[in-house]
């Protein structure tokens, strides 16, 4: 099963820095992660491979205007969400 921990530079500024998803799997999986702007509209997205065990993810964030996002990963049937604060 697919698990995500807390992420890490949460909360973030301005200038497009990166958020870093410490990801996990049993078997090596196919997975896509999605940056969602409160209403749920896609503002930025990446798909990659988790290695067997699991990794670090690093997703670059755009710049954004000071709110409330979410970041979605998503694995086969298995979908995350995480809340990410933009200062």
């Amino acid at each position: 099963m697919l698990k995500t921990t807390s992420m890490k530079s949460n909360p973030v500024g301005k200038l497009g820095p990166t958020v870093k998803l410490p990801i996990s799997n049993p078997v090596a999986v196919a997975f896509q992660v999605q940056l969602l702007d409160n209403l749920g509209r896609k503002i930025s997205g990446m798909e990659t491979d988790v290695l067997l065990g699991g990794q670090v993810q690093e997703m670059k964030i755009p710049a954004l205007p000071a709110g409330v996002y979410h970041i979605r990963v998503m694995a086969g049937e298995h979908v995350f969400y995480k809340q990410l604060v933009v200062q």
